[in-house]
């Protein structure tokens, strides 16, 4: 099942138990779901690592620019 672009939910298993209190006479059931998930790496290095590294290769350009070059301010926007 297809949960959202960045993970994929394997399985949810459920675990219920009952309880009895001293004070009362019937049992509270609470019931337990686990969510077991998967990230998807491509997503990671498509949305973060990319973008970051072609953030510091412009950077690097740009700073082999002359210091009075219009054009490296352009650049660097």
């Amino acid at each position: 099942m297809m949960m959202g672009v960045a993970v994929v939910l394997i399985d949810v298993p459920a675990l219920e138990s009952l309880t009895r209190y001293s004070c009362c006479g019937t049992p509270f059931s609470a019931i337990v779901f686990r969510a077991h998930l998967r990230r998807k790496p491509l997503y990671y290095v498509i949305n973060l690592l990319v973008p970051s590294i072609l953030f510091s290769v412009l950077t690097l350009i740009s700073l082999t620019l002359q210091p009075g070059c219009a054009e490296r301010i352009a650049l660097g926007l």
